[in-house]
């Protein structure tokens, strides 16, 4: 699923505006809210959709989701699969198996007493993906995706992705203090300082090979990760998800792209160009922002570590500016870590010859808790090599 949010709020200023840029004045137009719909018929099955209002422009929510709805994908065939329900996150999932590729679809959504119906889609079988690869640069690291599609059902794509990568808080802990004596923590289970974070792609990302004698894309880019990012300090791995998608689709996310990456002439594009396929059974002019497709997509993941790029990867991060080790001796130390804001991560030997340690190197929880920045969870699909 998409997360578009902030463009659909974007996109309420061109369904309310003339061709000429300006700074929006708060009218009472701006506070009628308008569905928006993400998500797509998933071939392979269950189909996951998310449900939200557009809000004011003068707001600072980008969307409330929908939190009450019912909704049906139906097939020409005479086939029937629904789901109606609560969610505070305004996301459901439509449960179903894989569906029959010959046929077509639609999706009826059921919110506040409104009926919303798509139109008739043919579903879409996706080619593979066939690489995905990286480039480093002056200003950061580039990440390409390619594809040949040897059946020409397409010509345009879309692109998702999940981001997952594997970091380590400021300094990191090997020692604990259990109570009563400071000792090693026992790995996996006393680990607090290496942890996993995980993004969702935000930006609108689509390809066409239209114009081109082969339906083949190669290295189309699909993100890019900034010098000094934390994504690069150990391991990072990308799910690519790739679609094929109707030209119809391909103009509606066109357009949607090309209104998010003008933030300056938001309002330079007319109402008329978007062509989303659901609409309101009972008013079919109330604007309804939503492009539903029937895929089946199909998906790559790679791995990349740091020691595997052909230059160091630097790392900053705000949050642990200010972080610095401190000593305290170990006679002292168990009074000191009483106190769960200081955390001991070493022993120091600072008398010569001696086997014990004589110091215990600390630091604050802040600097030493990767939880307060992701996960210590290791994800299912993880592998470390």
């Amino acid at each position: 699923m998409k997360p578009v949010n902030k463009i659909f709020l974007l996109l309420i200023g061109l369904l309310f505006s003339c061709e000429e840029p300006y700074t929006p004045d708060y009218v009472p137009e701006d506070s009628t809210p308008l569905l928006i719909i993400e998500g797509y018929i998933d071939m392979s099955g269950n189909s996951r959709f998310k449900l939200s209002h557009t809000v004011p422009l003068n707001s600072e929510e980008s969307t409330t989701p929908v939190s009450t709805a019912a909704l049906t994908i139906e097939s020409e065939d005479k086939q029937v699969y629904s789901h109606s329900g609560t969610s505070a996150s305004g996301e459901y999932t439509v449960p179903h198996g894989a569906l029959n590729m010959n046929t077509r679809y639609r999706l009826r959504v059921q919110v506040q007493g409104k009926m919303y119906l798509s139109e008739w889609v043919t579903p879409y079988a996706t080619s593979e993906i066939t690489g995905i690869d990286n480039q480093r640069g002056e200003t950061g690291m580039d990440i390409y995706v390619s594809t040949v599609n040897r059946n020409d059902n397409s010509r345009y794509y879309r692109w998702e992705f999940e981001e997952t990568w594997k970091f380590t808080a400021r300094f990191v802990s090997i020692l604990i203090f259990d109570g009563s004596q400071v000792r090693y923590r026992n790995q996996p289970e006393e680990n607090i300082s290496v942890c996993f974070k995980q993004e969702k792609s935000s930006d609108i990302l689509i390809g066409t090979t239209d114009n081109l004698s082969d339906n083949i894309l190669s290295r189309q880019k699909i993100q890019f990760i900034p010098n000094l990012s934390d994504k690069l300090m150990i391991r990072y791995s990308i799910l690519v998800k790739q679609f094929s998608i109707s030209k119809e689709a391909y103009l509606f996310w066109s357009i949607l792209k090309k209104n998010s990456e003008s933030v300056g002439d938001i309002f330079g594009s007319m109402p008329s160009e978007l062509k989303g396929n659901v609409s309101n059974t009972a008013n079919p002019n109330e604007p309804v922002i939503a492009m539903i497709e029937a895929s089946l997509p199909t998906q790559k993941r790679i791995y990349l570590n740091s020691y595997d790029l052909p230059s160091p990867w630097a790392v900053s991060i705000p949050f642990y500016n200010g972080c610095e080790y401190m000593e305290i001796p170990v006679g002292e130390a168990a009074a000191l870590f009483k106190n769960p804001a200081y955390i001991p991560t070493n022993e120091v030997y600072k008398i010569e010859g001696s086997p014990a340690p004589s110091h215990y190197s600390y630091a604050t929880s802040r600097c030493t808790e990767c939880s307060l920045r992701g996960s210590l969870n290791v994800p299912d699909f993880w592998t470390d090599l």
